[in-house]
């Protein structure tokens, strides 16, 4: 509060309106705090929140075309300050051309009356509340209402947004809305969207609480169907999202990104084989996810069977060696077959137990011939110190060399045979 406070202090200071607006005010209103802010300012955003930063003696990054800026504050995640605009969309799916406006024509070009509100934060009318007729209304009742009937055809990806919001807070689709968003999907204007944003959507969905509504939301109006044609969401992605979080808990040596939205990813397309699995990640410009069906693919038709006839760690580990982490992860949490399963669990646990002693450079100085022998020696000791036969940088050490030995004896009979 003493930070809104400040802002408005500001903003007298500097003779511009700035309002708190759209989710931080809904969320307010519904009983919740937001970290993040997003203030609207009738006049020059981008200078008022440069005005704001260097009294809080931070960094601004302002994006002139939107006359938008974004602002970290100490306690707080980030705040958005924007220019009160109008927008109109040259076509449709495109991003807005904008001019400066007042709040209220700035409230009519939201994407739902729930997110039309403003809340003023000046002295003379501190604690106002802003809204088009519907806003309260509609949050009171829990519905989402679209504010013009053109609003899915300049921007489709409020149709995600909309699910996005109904499944967040247990609202209902206003009918009038409903069909809006049915016809959008019909005409194609999905299609129109660019593949980030599109991306961007499903990672804001892998947030919510429970994301796996969205996707069957989503399907069920034919928008999965729409982008990915013969997608079926897994009629058990909770489950999997379960199981994908339980193996991320117990394995945090794989070194799993932070950011969770990999791994919904992976359980989305889960229901396709490969290459159609490959062929969404494609799509989305997924580089990672790409990688990870590649490999996953490959375990399944060569290192699987591999592992099933061993009892080696060695050998278990020689086969997976080079798999992307993310391909080891999903392969605990998708391998049904519970011997395969244990050896690669077996093998992960023996990693965190052992160090090697012996560097690429130990082994020169050791008198090893720098060149490829050096990596497979190096691999032949993990691979003994996996299986036991590995006590000390001694053991290590005999080891090493009694491979060398015998990489020179072979290096001689093979040019006694060139000879003779």
């Amino acid at each position: 509060m003493e930070l809104i406070k400040e802002i408005g202090s500001l903003a007298l200071k500097e003779g511009v309106r700035v309002y708190l607006v759209g989710g931080f005010v809904r969320d307010l209103y519904l009983g919740h705090l937001s970290p993040d802010m997003d203030f609207t300012v009738e006049g020059d955003g981008i200078l008022f929140a440069e005005k704001v930063a260097a009294h809080y003696h931070t960094n601004c990054k302002a994006f002139t075309r939107f006359g938008t800026a974004i602002l970290h504050i100490p306690g707080h995640r980030k705040i958005d300050f924007v220019s009160a605009r109008a927008e109109s969309y040259p076509r449709s799916g495109a991003l807005p051309e904008v001019v400066f406006a007042d709040i209220g024509s700035d409230l009519t070009r939201r994407d739902f009356t729930i997110n039309a509100l403003a809340l003023s934060i000046q002295e003379d009318d501190f604690g106002m509340l802003y809204g088009l007729d519907e806003s309260l209304d509609d949050l009171n009742h829990g519905i989402i209402r679209v504010i013009h009937s053109g609003s899915f055809k300049d921007d489709p990806t409020r149709i995600l947004r909309g699910i996005r919001f109904e499944k967040r807070f247990g609202y209902s689709i206003e009918p009038g809305t409903l069909e809006l968003m049915k016809q959008s999907i019909d005409d194609g204007d999905l299609h129109i969207i660019s593949v980030e944003r599109i991306r961007n959507e499903f990672e804001l969905a892998f947030k919510e609480q429970n994301p796996e509504l969205f996707f069957q939301r989503a399907e069920q109006l034919g928008i999965m169907s729409s982008i990915f044609p013969g997608m079926k969401i897994p009629p058990n992605m909770g489950a999997k999202i379960h199981t994908y979080h339980e193996t991320h808990r117990e394995w945090t040596s794989l070194k799993i990104p932070q950011h969770l939205y990999q791994i919904y990813f992976i359980v989305l397309f889960s229901n396709f084989r490969f290459p159609e699995n490959l062929k969404c990640a494609k799509f989305l410009k997924l580089k990672w996810l790409s990688i990870t069906y590649r490999e996953f693919n490959h375990f399944e038709r060569h290192i699987r069977q591999k592992i099933l006839h061993t009892d080696r760690l060695g050998i278990v580990w020689r086969a997976l060696k080079g798999l992307h982490h993310l391909t080891l992860y999903m392969i605990l949490c998708e391998e049904r077959n519970p011997y395969i399963k244990s050896m690669v669990e077996k093998l992960l646990m023996k990693e965190q137990a052992i160090r090697p002693f012996l560097s690429g450079t130990d082994l020169i100085d050791m008198g090893i011939e720098a060149g490829r022998s050096v990596g497979r020696i190096l691999d032949r000791i993990y691979m003994a110190s996996l299986e036991g036969h590995i006590r000390s940088i001694a053991d290590e050490k005999v080891l090493a060399l009694s491979l060398w030995q015998k990489h020179l004896e072979n290096r001689k009979k093979e040019s006694a045979t060139q000879e003779d």
